[in-house]
């Protein structure tokens, strides 16, 4: 672990984010533990999903994803901006072409 948290000093853990006090009504409920795991994964930048790999492929798989991390900079999201200066290029103006033409035809 401590190679890791060279690497990654601001690392945490469920149980570093949450007093034991907190996290005593699920320690029987393995679902709800998993919960809190897949809750603490959605929030984070980086998620463990081999628990077989080695070091080395480890090292180089997180350096490669921190090389074109860094070089495309920090994704910024503006909910509060207007739509019109920064519109969501992930939903709203990518409509199908038949779904346009069949909501033109209806109004």
């Amino acid at each position: 672990m401590a190679p890791l948290l060279e690497m990654f000093p601001l690392l945490q853990t469920k149980e570093m984010l949450a007093s034991s006090d907190e996290l005593a009504p699920f320690k029987n409920y393995s679902s709800r533990m998993a919960a809190i795991d897949y809750t603490v994964c959605l929030h984070s930048e980086l998620l463990f999903h081999n628990p077989n790999i080695g070091w080395k492929s480890f090292k180089r798989q997180v350096l490669n994803m921190r090389a074109h991390s860094d070089s495309k900079g920090i994704e910024l999201k503006r909910p509060n901006d207007s739509i019109y200066s920064f519109p969501c290029p992930d939903c709203m103006c990518r409509i199908n072409k038949t779904e346009g033409s069949r909501s033109s035809s209806v109004t």
